[in-house]
């Protein structure tokens, strides 16, 4: 396997583990820690030197990334998704799109557009039904929107909800669905075109 693509096995293994930790009531950290057989079909011998630690490395990342800053993603979320709650979510659709969202807000040597395309594939292979690439590719673009207008909230303010939140939703849900779908779907094209060029930063290349 090509070290292009050891981030991309772990984002695989962090939606095991966060969905496993959602059925199970315990901390995916935790259940990373205990050990878990990923079944995973890349070949060993094809990972750069060094892969399967640095395979490890990023998923624990993503996986204490959610847990750490969950109340802050999913407020994003909500946000974007047209007044649907996190928990009206399919189980792994929420997952996908929280490691994503996790990357796009604090994981900046991963492009915004990189990420959208990677959940939209997971997406695609577990996701709750055939249209959860859409939805997922819709909310993440909304939320890509916003990170490039720079109103995502910082690291260190975990506590801290977005401003704009559910009030405005929940007051004029139904004027406003037409015109927040015509937005998404914008964002969605405006998210994937930019940075079209741009190329994760290989894992033995972070500090």
């Amino acid at each position: 396997m090509e070290r292009r693509h050891e981030r991309s096995l772990a984002r695989h293994r962090a939606l095991k583990l966060l969905y496993a930790g959602e059925i199970t009531d315990a901390s995916p950290s935790t259940i990373f820690e205990a050990g878990i057989d990923f079944d995973d079909d890349a070949p060993a011998e094809g990972r750069s030197l060094g892969g399967e630690e640095k395979i490890e490395a990023y998923t624990l990342r993503l996986v204490e990334g959610v847990e750490q800053n969950r109340d802050l993603i999913d407020g994003y979320l909500e946000e974007a998704s047209d007044s649907w709650s996190v928990a009206r979510m399919p189980l792994v659709d929420r997952q996908i799109l929280r490691i994503a969202a996790f990357e796009m807000i604090f994981v900046d040597e991963v492009p915004s557009s990189v990420s959208i395309n990677e959940a939209g594939e997971l997406a695609k292979a577990y996701g709750g039904d055939d249209e959860s690439h859409r939805f997922v590719n819709g909310v993440l673009g909304f939320i890509a929107k916003r990170a490039e207008e720079k109103r995502l909230a910082p690291m260190d303010s975990q506590s801290e909800q977005p401003s704009e939140m559910a009030t405005e939703k929940d007051t004029c849900a139904h004027e406003e669905s037409a015109a927040q779908e015509s937005a998404v779907q914008e964002s969605v094209t405006q998210a994937l075109s930019h940075d079209e060029n741009a190329a994760e930063e290989p894992l033995g290349d972070e500090s």
